[in-house]
């Protein structure tokens, strides 16, 4: 692929022109959407099958204190990757009009960014880290400094292949990375590597990630230009300072708590936040890292709308039944994968789950926010985030573990309709009223469901049957309680989750093949 970058011009096949090109059509766009999706899905999928997979291992050889230092630092990782994209990756995804001289700008701003960044971390952020956390959560900063450098590397040829909606490539970048970083984590964690071991796993997965994305991705070396630096830091300095609000606000928690509680604690606290809230996280991105490239080709805001409720509706629709599942099965499921010593995560992962749901929607609020131009506001909301949720758990901090998680999980749906009645009736038009038209079907359709959840699955477990196979057991007996109950409740979710499996899981070639087949002869 050129290294050239451009707006898509002749010479090029049908795919290559649409992904290229920031003017296509709605039937274009709705058929690249779905191409990509079916590869994000493929990616998301087996990473975090392998994720949680590594995370059962890691967990039985690594203890939960370790674990609390390691929801600490981690920070470090999540800061480097949102400020290289936010920052300058969104500015490059969202220009109309792209010109060699702004990838060659975007590069420079990023590797001189990423060094600043990597140096302070070093030498100025242990200053602050050491009487807050101690000495050894201050050495796995340190560890984790170079991932500022290592993601502005990255960051450009990844921009650009989401601008051309090749989610193929960073599909098989995504899978190759996470096995480099779960290979790395477990072999270390054997040798005898405790907190150590997921960090360098994490900077394993990181480096693998860049260098694919350079080999496979369109990219250019860095220069300076001034002019096109400026424009892309007009748009990516507030979009960067606001991914840097919202990644503190997805780990505000754990500064908090770990200022506040003992280590252990905190590990707990982060698993339950993993699985309550992280995981669904990552399985809802499938579609939500999607929509910024899509949203910033819609036609007008209205198609953008259209375009996000049914996003919102299908997350929705997908991801709650499988929540409101876990609520029920999660005593049996958290002791069994990751060990007794793990059960005192089970009470606030069943809670943190509400907030999970809650999440797992406004993350949705910044990429349509973004698409529309609106970066200052974005960033004024997630600041408030921040403030608002690290004086939540530090008040509920002295009273236990569960207490945090609740309010957590209560601060999740006032921000969810917050983001609603703030960001997006203001800015994009989306009013409050369809939030309950978002998530109303998903919300009863699940609710019904787990209303027999909690009694069957106490029924099967009564059975002194395996684990895996109780889950299964009213996993499978729950699915058809949640279809019937959302095809009554709302029949717009029920074509939403047709469509998906038709057009997503069943290969585009034998809609091909059905198409010949039902064609009249002679046609």
């Amino acid at each position: 692929m050129s290294s050239q970058p451009g707006t898509g011009s002749g010479g090029a096949d049908t795919d290559e022109q649409l992904l290229t090109s920031v003017e296509v059509s709605r039937s274009e766009l709705k058929e690249a959407t779905f191409k990509s999706l079916r590869w994000a899905a493929v990616a998301r999928l087996a990473a975090e099958v392998t994720a949680v997979g590594s995370a059962v291992i890691l967990a039985h050889l690594v203890p939960p204190a370790e674990f609390g230092m390691v929801a600490v630092a981690t920070i470090v990782g999540a800061l480097a990757l949102s400020l290289a994209n936010e920052g300058v990756g969104s500015a490059l995804v969202r220009r109309r009009e792209l010109e060699h001289a702004h990838v060659e700008s975007a590069a420079m701003l990023s590797l001189l960014v990423g060094a600043v960044l990597a140096v302070v971390t070093l030498f100025v952020v242990p200053l602050i880290t050491t009487p807050l956390f101690g000495e050894e959560t201050t050495a796995l900063f340190r560890l984790l400094s170079p991932m500022f450098l290592i993601a502005a590397v990255g960051i450009v040829p990844l921009a650009m292949l989401e601008r051309r909606l090749d989610f193929q490539r960073i599909s098989i970048v995504e899978i190759c990375s996470v096995q480099a970083s779960v290979v790395t984590s477990i072999v270390l964690a054997v040798a005898g590597l405790d907190a150590e071991a997921y960090v360098l796993g994490t900077i394993a997965g990181t480096t693998t990630w860049a260098i694919l994305l350079v080999i496979l991705g369109p990219s250019a070396l860095p220069k300076w230009h001034p002019t096109q630096m400026r424009e892309i830091a007009r748009f990516g300095l507030p979009a960067g300072l606001a991914g840097v609000a919202q990644v503190g606000y997805g780990n505000i928690h754990f500064l908090v708590l770990g200022g506040t509680l003992n280590a252990a604690s905190v590990g707990f606290f982060s698993r339950a936040y993993a699985l309550g809230v992280q995981y669904q996280d990552k399985v809802g991105a499938i579609i939500t890292r999607l929509v910024y490239p899509v949203y910033s080709r819609a036609e007008d805001m209205g198609h953008m709308r259209d375009l996000r409720a049914r996003v919102m509706r299908v997350n929705a629709a997908v991801i709650y039944p499988l929540l409101a599942l876990f609520i029920a099965v999660a005593p049996l499921v958290v002791p069994w994968m990751f060990g007794e010593r793990w059960e005192p995560a089970v009470v606030p992962a069943q809670i943190l789950t509400i907030a999970g749901m809650a999440r797992m929607i406004s993350n949705g609020t910044p990429a349509l926010v973004l698409a529309a131009g609106r970066p200052r506001a974005l960033l004024a909301f997630n600041v408030y985030r921040l403030i608002a949720l690290g004086l939540m758990v530090l008040a509920a901090s002295p009273y236990g573990l569960n207490a945090v998680c609740a309010a957590v999980a209560a601060f999740e749906v006032i921000t969810l309709v917050g983001s609603y009645r703030i960001m997006l009736s203001r800015l994009v038009g989306v009013s409050v009223g369809q939030l309950v038209r978002d998530l109303g079907p998903a919300v009863i359709a699940s609710a019904i469901m787990l209303l027999g959840a909690f009694p069957l699955t106490d029924v099967v477990s009564a059975a002194d049957l395996p684990t895996l196979l109780t889950v299964l057991i009213v996993g499978a007996l729950c699915a058809p309680v949640y279809l019937v109950a959302l095809r009554m409740v709302s029949r717009a979710a029920w074509d939403d989750i047709i469509l998906i499996i038709r057009r997503v899981l069943i290969p585009r070639r034998w809609h091909k093949a059905a198409a010949t087949h039902s064609a009249p002869a002679g046609g």
